[in-house]
């Protein structure tokens, strides 16, 4: 037996190299990530992929004999062509679809749905043929390439849409029905996916949140919003602002506590922010506001600390939430920095969420719930206050994900 390691930036280059090299009776024994180069732990080297494979002397020689003669077909050709043939009806549908619309100054209504519709069907087949190349390697059934290439196409990265696909086939085996399929991956991704629910869902005494996070992701008007829906639920409640920094942040708030009938107090220093938080000791939810903060400005992130690290001192048990506030709307290379620059200067308790208004994709709310453990606090839909505001459910981010209202 001929056993040998092929280093590759993907898995498709390797299977080339294996094939080429060893030919198509290779077996794949193992794969593995590796960093090359970057200094002597590889800790900044080129990501690369490592693949060990095997092949008996006799099945090689067997090989090149074969490929002397007539070569064979790819027997890997009826996989895609299985991929694409369901879509033939519907590429044929919107033939027709198309040719009754440009005959038809009538149906220009549905000229959005038409577009999304081709949409879809271009991106299903680009990532069809992108991964043509890999198809015998792809442990997935076709009946659940098109779920994965929609999870993925949402943003969902690579490694947590292959292991929803995998618990939804160990778990219930060889699936046909595609709806059947979207509803077991619906239900992994419950499974899997923190949430915490509204502030009047948790039990226990009075609630001290502090919203903190990047300038321009909306938290005062989601303190607003919250500060509503928490009032019309009969809970007292009252706002503390330390956006000193905004003279329209202020009126802002003031205007709104004055809409909804709360107090709300201007403090400067973290002993003031101590003092007016006991002041409001018979208050059921306070709730605090801050100025915009860069992730990369060191000492923006230090006032933070500086503000609420202390505060766990002298709030009771459990009565101290800090939730980080991102626009769903941003890079998530952004977003994933933020987070763990806030975490590295203070405890985060709730990720919340807004403008999924303005998000093209979703998937970066399933990615950074996985990735951190943090559970979703709220999900923000637009400006208008007190409605446009939600409690994060895994029914919603299964939805978000799967596109399953759309």
């Amino acid at each position: 037996m001929i056993v040998k390691r092929f280093e590759a930036v993907d898995m498709q280059e390797a299977l080339k190299l294996i094939k080429s090299e060893m030919g198509s009776n290779a077996v794949i024994l193992s794969t593995k990530s590796i960093r090359k180069g970057g200094g002597s732990f590889g800790l900044f080297g080129r990501p690369l992929i490592e693949v060990t494979a095997a092949i008996d002397n006799d099945k090689k020689i067997a090989a090149k004999n074969e490929d002397s003669k007539v070569r064979k077909p790819d027997p890997y050709f009826s996989y895609i062509s299985s991929l694409l043939s369901p879509m033939k009806d519907d590429i044929n549908d919107l033939k027709e679809i198309i040719k009754k619309y440009n005959s038809d100054p009538q149906t220009s209504n549905s000229e959005p749905r038409l577009k999304a519709d081709v949409e879809e069907l271009k991106s299903m087949m680009g990532f069809i043929i992108k991964h043509s190349g890999m198809a015998e390697d792809f442990a997935i059934a076709p009946e659940y390439l098109i779920p994965y290439q929609r999870m993925i196409s949402n943003g969902v990265s690579e490694k947590y849409a292959s292991d929803l696909i995998d618990k939804t086939q160990d778990a219930r085996g060889n699936i046909q029905d595609e709806n059947l399929i979207i509803d077991r991956l619906a239900d992994e991704i419950m499974k899997s996916v923190k949430t915490n629910g509204s502030i009047s869902d948790e039990k226990g005494g009075r609630k001290v949140i502090a919203f903190i996070g990047p300038t321009g992701v909306g938290k005062t008007t989601t303190i607003a919003k919250i500060a509503a829906a928490e009032t019309f639920n009969k809970k007292k409640v009252a706002i503390i602002t330390v956006d000193t920094y905004r003279i329209a942040a202020i009126e802002q708030i003031k205007i709104y506590a004055k809409i909804i009938g709360i107090p709300v107090d201007v403090v400067l220093t973290p002993e003031e922010l101590r003092v007016t938080i006991e002041m409001h000791r018979d208050k059921d939810v306070i709730l605090i506001d801050t100025a915009g903060r860069s992730h990369k400005n060191d000492t923006q992130l230090l006032e933070v600390s500086e503000f609420f690290n202390p505060l766990s001192r002298f709030c009771d048990s459990g009565e101290m939430e800090t939730h980080l506030v991102l626009g769903a709307n941003a890079d998530e290379r952004n977003i994933e920095d933020t987070i763990e620059r806030f975490k590295a200067v203070t405890n985060i308790d709730r990720l919340l969420f807004t403008k999924l208004d303005e998000a093209g994709i979703f998937g970066v709310i399933y990615n950074q719930s996985l990735r951190t453990g943090i559970p979703l606090s709220y999900f923000t839909t637009g400006q208008k206050v007190p409605e446009d505001i939600e409690a994060a459910t895994s029914e919603r981010v299964a939805d978000l994900i799967l596109q399953l209202s759309k």
